[in-house]
């Protein structure tokens, strides 16, 4: 259930602590099983907003949604929360699915291979599926606002879409995808 899933995934105890998560959970916020809320890097009132919710949807309240503020930067991040029964012990969690996730590594060569995309191209489509602005992308990138408005150009052009909003559906198709292990391909 929490495996091949791009978004971060985490089971939570009403008791702040994580009881599973998946690899992009893992990955992206360098936590493990057995950890606590505080572990995870967001600002201390989304800790605590996160942690009320749980402990609601975990006493069977209905699904919430749940905004919280990263701490390196205080970039938003949304997630719902969902009632979740342990086959094992019959703990009740919730399942914390959120609107971080780690973009698949073997992505950029689908990318380049169905659209014809650069390797440079290629980044600038997941920077932009990752949220970042144009001129953020400037700025890591050591470019002027108007290069990477080209290369987003070239980049529409080469996918066939017409919009930003277009090519993050392709991007995000092919995300979900290729992120699925290939059991549930087949």
């Amino acid at each position: 259930m929490l495996t091949g899933d791009p978004s971060a995934v985490l089971l939570l105890s009403a008791g702040r602590i994580i009881r599973g998560l998946n690899p992009v959970a893992r990955e992206l916020y360098g936590v493990k099983a057995g950890d606590s809320l505080g572990c995870l890097p967001f600002e201390d009132h989304s800790v605590q907003a996160l942690a009320d919710a749980c402990a609601r949807v975990a006493a069977g309240a209905d699904e919430e949604f749940v905004r919280l503020a990263r701490l390196d930067d205080g970039s938003p991040v949304v997630g719902s929360l969902r009632a979740f029964q342990t086959a094992g012990k019959g703990e009740a969690l919730a399942q914390f699915r959120c609107s971080d996730f780690a973009w698949p590594q073997r992505l950029n060569a689908v990318l380049e291979t169905a659209f014809g995309l650069t390797q440079a191209e290629t980044r600038i489509v997941q920077c932009l599926v990752e949220g970042c602005s144009v001129s953020r992308i400037a700025e890591m990138r050591g470019s002027s606002l108007a290069t990477v408005r080209t290369q987003i150009r070239a980049i529409y052009d080469k996918a066939g879409a017409h919009s930003q909003v277009e090519l993050m559906h392709l991007a995000m198709g092919l995300v979900l995808t290729f992120s699925r292990p290939l059991s549930v391909l087949a």
